[in-house]
């Protein structure tokens, strides 16, 4: 599966933007005969398969990130995709005209569709996986940048990694992070005032 701190910097930087969401999903992927009876499941009426990918299979969500990263082969410089939100970026509207073009030729060769409703086309600035990005910007979503400060300082082993991988998440959109994190990675059963520092820094940060 793509990193989204990586796909969220290079939206940030664009200038242009536009993210499209697949419509269905997994389910525009057939299945072949021979796969068929794995998706089986019973009902009061008798025995059925798929004739699609199911939500829910093991495989599904790596199958269809496969399937769409040979959608977008060689476009990686201007297009990139999570499971079904496609998103292509540019720097200037002339480029961003032709990159939507042959992106939209490889999903009509690939006999995919995309929900109409759900796109968002040319804008400088867009969501995408949660976070607003564009115009060499990476923010949270309007009113969820407050979620941090209210995450209590770390006074157990258990707590200080949690408030790690909070970190690692928020690293993204929030430079103060990097430099103020590595206390709060070795909290362990007592906090100590330099884990409370730095997790005051890091609520005002965001």
């Amino acid at each position: 599966m793509p990193r989204t701190d990586e796909l969220l910097e290079k939206l940030g930087r664009a200038q242009f933007i536009s993210t499209w969401n697949l419509t269905k999903g997994y389910w525009q992927v057939p299945l072949d005969e021979s796969t068929k009876e794995r998706s089986a499941f019973t009902t009061h009426v008798g025995l059925y398969e798929f004739n699609v990918l199911s939500f829910g299979l093991r495989n599904a969500t790596a199958t269809f990130q496969r399937l769409v990263d040979g959608l977008l082969a060689g476009l990686g410089d201007y297009a990139v995709a999570y499971l079904d939100d496609v998103a292509i970026f540019s720097d200037s509207w002339a480029e961003h005209l032709e990159h939507l073009q042959k992106v939209l030729e490889r999903i009509r060769e690939a006999g995919l569709t995309v929900k109409a409703k759900k796109c968002q086309i040319g804008l400088n600035r867009v969501t995408y996986l949660g976070h607003q990005v564009g115009q060499r910007t990476i923010n949270p979503p309007t009113g969820q940048s407050g979620c941090y400060p209210k995450v209590a300082s770390p006074k157990v082993k258990e707590t200080g990694p949690i408030l790690l991988r909070l970190g690692r998440i928020l690293q993204a959109i929030c430079t103060a992070i990097e430099p103020n994190r590595h206390p709060t990675d070795r909290a362990n059963q007592k906090a100590t005032a330099k884990c409370r520092s730095v997790n005051r820094r890091l609520s005002e940060g965001l």
